[in-house]
């Protein structure tokens, strides 16, 4: 079986366990998505049935990829790769008399049920300025994502005001009863309702599901969690991948209201300081702490100034890159009509009068979508020599994408035939692996304008504290914005109730805030579960700059991060990445409507797993609760 012979010894391991429970752990970046891919080919070479057979992520894109990743080991495979909120619609519309509605039943967006929250409290004679309608919201998403009972709604939310949630959120859900309509949360919480209350509806599904495979379990909320262990009940056939460990290491200092702490030594108790937006800074709770044994790769992260700090890598900052007057770059650059390609430019070129990064005026000239950087040189020669290695190396091509204007003896036929040739894809993504880049995370990406006319580039951008500022919360909003050329997606937004207004040229734009972080990732999934083909991406406004979300192993020499010194924020640039091994216990903590705090001086992102209340102790769950779990991976970096 050819597909099998990438693949190392552990993931051939993890693939080609059969029956049982199976869970594989490894950083982003590692090829545990690859894993699950090859799984589900190697499933039905041995005979299973493909309509036995389940996958699960978590974004409409993720599984459109998993699926043509399926589709090119086993043509026509016919295996069903779902988001969770996708399959609970199917669920709840094949079952709809059981749950009380009827199969045309609506969904409510996130802003339908803030409007909902709003009347209700106006009824209730409540304040809203007393009482955000934001905070309601969360406590009725609390309620529902830990599917929470009568009394266990009474023993957690008994403080006055989480009595006040409590009651519009029992008004709140006879408004939907009455309308025929779920919101976004019900579409997991009914089907878990739905297989609790009617085992014999339960058993069908798993005698149809009887192969399941989730991507990012470590994403999974205790609502998803139980909705997998209720569909594996059967068979136990559930297997998952996942990561636990996106964390700093011991010794890191924290700046806390009581002056500089350890991170192993903060408590609950503590208040953190934390970047604000726009150069502000402010105090905010820590709502959790997460420690975990980890042993695998680290980067030391080293700045002009000597601060450091030390990470595994996948562990989330933010960084930019920098102008510089006397580096090169060996760059990897991506166009989804013809794939990758390797070049190397020089740090800084003049364009209208302008300096402009150099991989930026590549990026635009060629009309690719995004850039990663590969290598920093400090000469042209020193940059010619590593682009033939990595383009030798790895067989990926240095030919531009177009001959317009670049001297090319080719025609742009031939560079077409060569690109549609060569699987540069599968050999770009061995060479991010090896340097510890990732897709999602690209250094530079394109805005979205139209190429040609056959192509039409979408994008969600996630900007978070670049909203108004809010005096009583210390912080700005969290903004995004939605941008695309596609006329039918715009009607079908308008139709959903998302405000669209002109932006350049033919192009459209969503823009809207929160001021609740999670909430701004919740509205984004939101609309990639009604839309699809979005790139999704995320930047955050430390200081009147904006800095792109990067893991710490993509970090490269020349970038600039946000410090901490005294109440004042600064940018400094990276002087060196050393990667390193590590075995110890690891930390990361999760700050209250930031999601960010200053490790070293440093600005980092917090633990991710606040996001969809997901819980990474599911991780923990499946070896101690999943009956017969027989195979745990751990996959190399």
């Amino acid at each position: 079986m050819n597909y099998l012979d990438d693949l190392n010894k552990e993931q051939r391991e993890a693939v080609t366990h059969m029956d049982g429970p199976c869970l594989v752990m490894a950083g982003a970046g590692s090829g545990k998505t690859k894993v699950l891919t090859t799984r589900i080919a190697y499933l039905i070479n041995q005979g299973i049935n493909s309509y036995n057979i389940l996958a699960i992520t978590f974004t409409n894109k993720a599984a459109k990829e998993m699926a043509d990743r399926v589709e090119s080991q086993v043509p026509g495979h016919g295996v069903i790769v779902s988001t969770f909120h996708s399959l609970g619609v199917r669920i709840i519309r094949e079952n709809a008399q059981y749950l009380g509605l009827t199969s045309n039943f609506t969904i409510l967006d996130s802003d339908d049920t803030l409007s909902v929250i709003k009347k209700i409290l106006k009824d209730m004679n409540v304040d809203p300025k007393q009482i955000s309608p934001n905070y309601i919201k969360n406590r009725l998403s609390f309620i529902k994502n830990e599917n929470l009972d009568t009394g266990e709604i009474t023993r957690y939310l008994n403080t006055p005001i989480e009595k006040t949630a409590v009651a519009v959120y029992h008004k709140y859900q006879s408004i939907l009863e009455k309308n025929n309509s779920v919101d976004f949360d019900d579409l997991i919480l009914l089907p878990v309702k739905l297989f609790t209350n009617y085992p014999d509806i339960l058993k069908r599904y798993q005698e149809r599901f009887k192969y399941l495979l989730i991507d990012e379990y470590q994403d999974t909320n205790m609502l998803q969690y139980k909705l997998t262990k209720l569909l594996s009940g059967q068979y136990q056939n559930i297997f998952v991948v996942g990561d636990s460990d996106q964390c700093l290491t011991p010794g890191t200092e924290i700046n806390t209201e009581q002056g500089v702490k350890k991170i192993e030594e903060l408590t609950l108790k503590d208040k953190i300081m934390t970047a604000a937006g726009f150069g502000k800074v402010t105090l905010k709770k820590i709502e959790d702490i997460k420690k975990n044994e980890y042993h695998g790769k680290i980067y030391t992260v080293e700045l002009s100034s000597g601060r450091k700090v030390i990470a595994t890598p996948n562990h989330m900052m933010f960084a930019k890159i920098a102008i510089h007057y006397d580096k090169f770059y060996v760059y990897l650059m991506y166009r989804a009509d013809k794939g990758f390609r390797i070049g190397q430019a020089s740090s800084n070129r003049i364009k209208d009068g302008e300096v402009v990064n150099g991989i930026k005026a590549r990026l635009n000239g060629e009309k690719g979508d995004r850039a990663w950087i590969i290598k920093v040189c400090n000469s042209k020669e020193e940059a010619c020599y590593y682009e033939d290695y990595y383009s030798y190396k790895y067989g990926i091509p240095k030919l531009v994408f177009h001959n317009k204007g670049r001297g090319v003896s080719l025609s742009q036929e031939y560079i077409d035939k060569l690109f549609m040739i060569i699987d540069t894809k599968k050999r770009a993504y061995d060479l991010m692996h090896d340097e510890g880049l990732y897709f999602e995370y690209p250094h530079y990406y394109a805005q979205a304008l139209t190429v040609s006319q056959s192509k039409i580039r979408k994008q969600s951008v996630l900007t978070f504290l670049s909203g108004s500022y809010n005096k009583f919360e210390m912080h700005h909003a969290h903004r995004i914005a939605l941008n695309s050329h596609d006329e039918n997606d715009k009607l079908e937004l308008a139709n959903l109730g998302f405000p669209t207004r002109k932006s350049k040229g033919t192009a459209y734009i969503i823009e809207t805030q929160r001021r609740n972080y999670d909430h701004l990732e919740y509205y984004a999934q939101m609309i990639d579960f009604l839309m699809n083909g979005y790139d999704v991406f995320k930047k955050i406004k430390l200081t009147e700059k904006v800095y792109d979300f990067m893991p710490a192993s993509s970090l490269k020499e020349g970038l600039s991060m946000v410090t901490y010194n005294d109440g004042i924020l600064n940018e400094e640039q990276i002087v060196k990445v050393d990667e390193d091994y590590y075995n110890g216990y690891v930390y990361d903590i999760n700050v209250e409507d930031t999601r960010n705090y200053f490790a070293n001086n440093i600005c980092v992102h917090n633990s991710v797993y606040s996001f969809r209340f997901a819980n990474y102790k599911n991780i923990l769950n499946f070896v101690a609760q999943i009956v017969g779990a027989t195979l745990a991976v751990a996959l190399e970096i």
